[in-house]
């Protein structure tokens, strides 16, 4: 968890105060810190992102060119982890 949140700070995401509360006093609000935009975005980054598969939109994505939305990283990974059963394991999936 706490390479989550470095890995954030590390792109720019203020730790608050409320957010210390959540995180070490009462871990049941930590979606309040993982679906804010701020964490997000310095988790994630605004790289331009296809919406439909996820991969950097100019370099890797396969799908085809009339198919694609573009969007940013973060709030395709949103989506996402929306959707996660795991939202910890989903994010620690993008740790390095």
């Amino acid at each position: 968890m706490k390479d989550i949140i470095a890995k954030a700070v590390e792109g720019g995401y203020r730790f608050s105060n409320v957010d210390h509360v959540y995180y070490e006093e009462e871990p049941r609000f930590l979606d309040e810190i993982f679906f804010s935009h701020d964490f997000l975005k310095a988790f994630f980054g605004e790289e331009e992102t296809c919406m439909r598969c996820g991969l950097w939109f100019m370099k890797k994505c396969t799908k085809d060119s009339s198919h694609r939305e573009v969007g940013v990283a973060w709030q395709y990974h949103a989506q996402q982890l929306v959707l996660s059963e795991d939202r910890i394991k989903y994010l620690e999936g993008f740790l390095e």
